[in-house]
């Protein structure tokens, strides 16, 4: 038999007596209860808003300390003289997200704190109490603690087996449990219909959910800040996972399941939150969207092969040989405005940089080349080069329309057609959807891609073969 750990025998001792031979009676309540809310779901899958309590135990804690000194000065003493807590008592603990001060009473405390039932009695079980000094221990062992990101997607079906798709072993979509929702929720990701009435609906518990290790903090006292990480976004990789820049993961992952699908989709914010020693911390925020209502997107095997297949060229195409960023922020940008306005500039953005990026120097006819181009490019995807043509330079001209301060016509003559500007908004998305997703494969498998020798070889070396055909 093995013998026990001093420090953990000193635990379940004073534990032990704390809660089973310790008289509560005459000091009131020890165990306060704090309410949080949660979401609970119902049998046909909406949220509904419930309080919850979670037991605090300060004042247990307290009143503990002054009734047995010595017990738990024995107690106290054991936890600051174990080799692996004393070097970092008085010290700071934690994750590169944040760092809390660490003394032997956050062990203790957390011990107490796992032998409250959930009907908030205090009942002595020594298997949770072992589980509890376990985890606790395996805070100043591990190298690196696991980070949660939840990207909510209103309206998303995924139809694979068990409906879950996942896109790496970080990466997944597919229905929240209540404690992720909840964690949504609580931060005014999602909304529920009114506050007057706490209602979710089922299609609003699904989204995507990502894991990302955090390096774990330990400094011992007196040791000086060492600073954060550099946190240099324009290096970043597409799609990269880490905790000071998730926004730009989430824009990533919305922009690659944009160009793999046609359907609407939306992302209203995200969170990314980690539990540790010191309990939990976060960070969220929002991004403006159009209502939850107007999206719908499913994920079948399909569209799940697209969504992969792009993933993998875009995450692995080096920072030279990619699309420029800006051309996704742009194109995700279009399709959350509001205003067809905004989306038009946007969208005409996301084109200039995407068939304009050689052009640093020579700015003249700049709209000839966009559409020109964009012809040539969309033809190899099956498109008329002269609709695109005509569509991208009446783009070209609305956006000049909207960037000089006037207003747009309701209608848009094309090709001989009146299209209501919304239609032909439409139009020109789905063009650039199969632009930016030829393009971003283009990237990958020709090292000349997007250059002007390219594009010239493209433009000219076409014209050559079809004078050549005649």
């Amino acid at each position: 038999m093995e013998p026990i750990d001093p420090t953990l025998k000193a635990i379940l001792t004073f534990v032990k007596w704390a809660t089973c031979d310790f008289d509560r009676s005459s000091h009131g309540v020890l165990v306060h209860v704090i309410e949080r809310n949660t979401w609970t779901k119902n049998a046909d899958g909406a949220l509904r808003r419930k309080n919850i309590g979670t037991p605090v135990v300060h004042r247990l804690i307290d009143v503990l300390k002054q009734t047995n000194e010595k017990l738990w000065g024995i107690t106290n003493n054991a936890v600051q003289t174990d080799p692996l807590f004393a070097p970092y008592i008085a010290g700071m603990v934690g994750t590169e997200m944040g760092t809390t001060a660490f003394s032997a009473d956050s062990i203790i405390y957390g011990c107490v704190a796992s032998q409250v039932t959930p009907e908030f009695e205090l009942v002595y079980d020594e298997d949770r109490l072992k589980a509890k000094y376990t985890e606790l221990r395996s805070a100043f062992i591990r190298e690196t603690i696991q980070a949660t990101i939840l990207v909510p997607l209103p309206g998303l079906t995924v139809t694979l087996p068990a409906q879950r798709f996942e896109l790496s072993p970080n990466i997944s979509f597919g229905e929240f449990s209540e404690q992720d929702f909840s964690a949504c929720a609580n931060a005014a990701i999602v909304d529920p219909v009114s506050q007057s009435h706490p209602l979710i609906e089922a299609r609003n518990g699904f989204g995507c959910r990502a894991v990302v290790d955090l390096p774990a903090v330990r400094w011992p006292p007196g040791t000086p800040f060492g600073g954060l990480p550099a946190m240099h976004r324009k290096g970043l990789g597409f799609g990269e996972l880490v905790w000071w820049a998730f926004d730009e993961f989430v824009e990533a992952m919305l922009f690659t399941l944009r160009l793999a699908g046609s359907e609407k989709i939306i992302a209203p914010g995200a969170i990314l939150f980690v539990d540790d020693i010191s309990g939990r911390g976060s960070s969220s925020y929002r991004r403006v969207t159009p209502p939850s209502w107007a999206a719908s997107y499913t994920i079948d095997e399909e569209t799940a092969e697209r969504i992969t297949e792009l993933w993998e060229v875009l995450t692995k195409s080096k920072h030279k040989r990619r699309l420029p960023r800006i051309c996704s922020r742009r194109f995700n940008a279009s399709l959350d405005r509001l205003s067809v306005e905004d989306a038009i500039a946007d969208m005409t953005i996301a084109a200039e940089a995407l068939f304009l990026s050689d052009q640093q120097k020579d700015r003249s006819e700049m709209g000839y080349r966009l559409r020109l181009r964009a012809a040539k490019l969309l033809e190899s995807c099956g498109y008329d080069p002269q609709e695109v043509a005509s569509t991208m330079a009446k783009a070209y001209e609305l956006r000049s329309t909207v960037v000089h301060g006037r207003e747009l016509a309701e209608k848009v003559k094309l090709g001989g057609k009146d299209l209501s500007i919304d239609e032909f908004l439409s139009q020109v998305i789905h063009m650039m959807r199969d632009a930016l997703a030829a393009s971003a494969k283009e990237y990958a498998a020709d090292a000349n891609f997007a250059t002007t020798a390219y594009w010239d070889n493209l433009i000219i070396g076409s014209r050559k073969r079809d004078d050549e055909g005649t």
